[in-house]
């Protein structure tokens, strides 16, 4: 019988936390599932573990390995696994993640309801002391994303793209992979998705567990991580235009990007450097105010008074409101 949904885990040096989360696929409660295990040579004994489970444990039979040729990286890592994938529907997990046992049914029945071309949930982020915060996704109702809906999720929706499913017939006739790059290529996958899907469906439950490694590359330190950032989306914006996707959607991805290829580089460059380079700070400003003119006028900041005046100062004064940005922290309430 055919696979229904493929669930793609590149592994990369996760031995200390790949059996958890491959235990945690084999007991999902929906039948036909294949994991897709890609290696992506980490070299520390992770896929000894995988391959123990393949071939030992009663389920492992649905585990499919794939090997990289050499280390390169998450995103490539999941391009290789999604032309490997025979399922109706893609998934994907990290290796030092876990999903609860009905996720992938449950997400699997919802879509099959709404015909839709994904279907997200919710989770939550585990920190090392135990303790978790719920991510949820905003409420909304399944079915066909009209205009307004997709209005609303280009200003709200968050790229936990791991929450969720994605039609494999969909992604391929739409030739939406991730880029290369170390960061932010989830919000790529995820805002390309949101952007050419015409339908939706949505479980208000928490099923994902994001784990909190201070490890991850997320929680690096790299003081050109704000540059990797402003080029993922100024590539997004390319692949946009190139879809003739911008003029429908012209004022929310003038919001998205202020606060996603702007306001966020910019923080974590305050949050990174020690001292305040006000060239560094006109490249950020200059690299938004190049796609996005007639920002002022756009009707969500305007509305958005303080990320409005934020924007404002920081275009206008710089190295002061860096200063003071820096002096306050408030990036240290933000995930950067």
């Amino acid at each position: 019988m055919a696979v229904k949904v493929s669930v793609i885990i590149p592994v990369y040096k996760a031995k200390k936390y790949i059996s958890r989360c491959i235990y945690s696929l084999l007991d999902q409660s929906l039948a036909l599932i294949e994991l897709i295990v890609v290696d992506d040579k980490g070299g520390d004994g992770s896929m000894d573990v995988v391959r123990d489970l393949q071939q030992n444990n009663p389920k492992g039979s649905c585990i499919k390995i794939v090997e990289m040729p050499q280390n390169s990286g998450a995103s490539q890592a999941r391009n290789v696994g999604m032309k490997a994938a025979s399922g109706e529907y893609i998934g994907f997990v990290d290796a030092d993640d876990w999903c609860e046992a009905e996720m992938y049914e449950q997400l699997y029945a919802q879509a099959i309801e709404f015909n839709a071309d994904f279907s997200y949930a919710q989770g939550t982020k585990d920190f090392s002391d135990g303790s978790h915060e719920l991510l949820q996704q905003i409420p909304m109702e399944s079915g066909i994303i009209s205009k307004e809906k997709r209005s609303l999720m280009l200003r709200k929706f968050v790229a936990y793209f791991t929450f969720g499913i994605y039609k494999r017939d969909f992604l391929l006739q739409q030739k939406i992979i991730f880029p290369d790059g170390r960061y932010s290529e989830d919000s790529y996958f995820i805002w390309l998705v949101v952007l050419t899907a015409q339908r939706f469906a949505a479980l208000n439950k928490p099923f994902y567990h994001y784990v909190q490694l201070a490890s991850s590359v997320s929680n690096q330190i790299d003081k050109e991580k704000h540059h990797r950032k402003i080029e993922l989306y100024q590539e997004l914006y390319k692949d946009i235009e190139k879809r003739n996707l911008l003029a429908d959607n012209a004022d929310e991805l003038l919001f998205l990007f202020a606060k996603k290829a702007y306001l966020i580089p910019l923080l974590i460059y305050i949050s990174q450097t020690k001292k305040i380079d006000k060239a560094e700070l006109m490249h950020i400003n200059n690299s938004f105010i190049s796609l996005f003119p007639h920002w002022r006028f756009s009707p969500y900041l305007i509305v958005n008074v303080p990320l409005f005046l934020l924007m404002r100062s920081f275009l206008f004064f710089p190295v002061f409101t860096a200063r003071i940005v820096a002096w306050t922290k408030p990036y240290k309430k933000l995930s950067l």
